[in-house]
Order: structure tokens, then sequence, then C-alpha cells
């Protein structure tokens, strides 16, 4: 089905009646699948990564043994870094292939939908402060539990699966205060993989000599906007991400389930 409009049109086909009752249904798993398909995405034209250095290496290995393995407690791989050293560029493109339940800046949970299935949450300069300690502590120690959330006027539930937590050094330091202030500061200690770099994670590329040319028209600037301009292009992101099987499965056990509705019974 090529939109939604197109996927209201075969259900009421289906089963009036059914529609009426999975229309709710239906419309979250498709908002929930196609929230990302903008055709004016932008990317960066990524460097070749600094494979040899320990928070690449060792990330990767992580991602490999959680995304293969089915033990019920992951240990939470933390990134720690100042800006500017290509850590959320390196996640972004590690994950590329997985579905991510992605937070950023304030933690909010008012719209999530746990008919999606996530391979890895990850938390990249979210505000951890928007979850009680309780909460979060649950959320990040095992996989597969059913973790319910507070939400304003209500509550959610949520599904814990491998976590990702990307953070500069002051917002680790921090996190690390609130769990001693909790007394959890070893059980922190003991059930995440932290991961530190003081160098960019990526290969600098030489100076091409039509940006070393170029470089006198910037006199006078500010050297951060220099830089800025100098940096890598960015470019339209015009293939949109196809859907996940296991989504496409969601929505065929529904249309399934109007489709028997609709059968006649035998000796009717």
């Amino acid at each position: 089905m090529r939109d939604l409009e197109e996927g209201h049109a075969y259900l009421k086909s289906v089963s009036v009646k059914g529609y009426m009752n999975n229309i709710a249904k239906f419309d979250s798993i498709w908002m929930q699948e196609h929230d990302r398909d903008r055709n004016n995405r932008i990317r960066i034209k990524l460097q070749p990564w600094k494979e040899d250095n320990a928070l690449v290496k060792n990330s990767r290995i992580w991602l490999d043994s959680v995304i293969k393995g089915n033990k019920k407690r992951v240990r939470t791989l933390v990134l720690v870094s100042d800006t500017k050293m290509g850590k959320t560029e390196f996640v972004n493109d590690m994950l590329r292939d997985l579905k991510v339940d992605e937070f950023r800046g304030h933690f909010m949970l008012d719209g999530h939908n746990e008919n999606v299935r996530y391979d890895i949450r990850l938390f990249d300069d979210a505000n951890l402060n928007d979850i009680t300690w309780p909460e979060f502590k649950s959320l990040i120690s095992t996989r597969g539990e059913q973790i319910t959330i507070n939400i304003k006027y209500s509550h959610v539930k949520v599904t814990s699966i491998p976590t990702i937590l990307v953070l500069n050094p002051g917002s680790w330091k921090a996190l690390q205060e609130r769990a001693k202030e909790f007394e959890d500061f070893d059980w922190l200690e003991k059930n995440t993989v932290v991961l530190q770099t003081n160098e960019k994670l990526y290969i600098e590329p030489p100076p091409k000599e039509e940006a070393v040319r170029d470089k006198n028209k910037y006199d006078g600037l500010d050297p951060k906007l220099v830089e800025m301009l100098l940096e890598n292009e960015v470019e339209e992101d015009v293939n949109l991400d196809d859907m996940g099987d296991d989504t496409i499965d969601d929505l065929n056990d529904i249309i399934e389930e109007l489709e028997e509705e609709s059968m006649p019974l035998h000796g009717t």
C-alpha cells in the first residue's frame, strides 16, 4: 500500500466493523513507521572512522555482542567526549541499519508506541533529569522487561532494550552524582561500559587546494564561522527508509484478522 489513505480504503472494503475497531492501532503503527520519511532529510558526508580508536573499536564489539546475543542483562554503553569529536555522527552511522528508539533534548514518552520493535535505545545528549532515577535504572538494566514510566496525568509501558548513552564529560559526571544520591554509584559502575576519548573519531582529510586558496576571502570573519563554511557540505538524502519486516508483520496481522472476519461461515 502506497499511502495511509489507500490502507484505509482497503480495510473498509474488507470489513467496515473491523475497520472501526482497528483503525487507531493501524494508524499508530503506520505513523510510527513513516515518521522519519522526509524528503528533506540531510546527512553529513562522513570521513572514514579511526577503527583503531578504543571508543570506535569497543563500541562495534559491544553492538555486535548485544545484537547477536540474548542475555537478559546487558551493560549500557556510555560514550563520553567533548563536542566536535564526532561521537554523534559515529553512533548514527554505526546504528544506521537498526531500528533505534532515539531521544535528544527532553526525554518525552507521550507518543511512545510499543508496537514498534526497536533494536537499540539511544540517549544522545538527552536531559535525563526528565525521568526519575528508579525508572531510568529499570529501563537500562534489563532486556525485554515491561517498565512503567510516569508521564503527565498518566503512564506508559516501555520495554527495556540495550541502551547507549552519548554524553559530554559534564553530563556523565552529573549522572554519576545522581547515582550517588540514590546510593547506586557502584551499581552504575558495574552495569555500564564507559568509553572515553580525547581525539576525533574520524580521519581528517588533508586540506583541499581550493579551500586553502579560498580561505583568504574569509579574512576577518569569526574563526568558528570560517570553520563551518569550510566543513563538508550537506546534501539531501532522497532515499526513504523501507518499512521494517516487523512492522509489515504487524500490519499484515490486522489485515488478516479483518479478512477472516469478513469470510462467510460454513453452513450459513
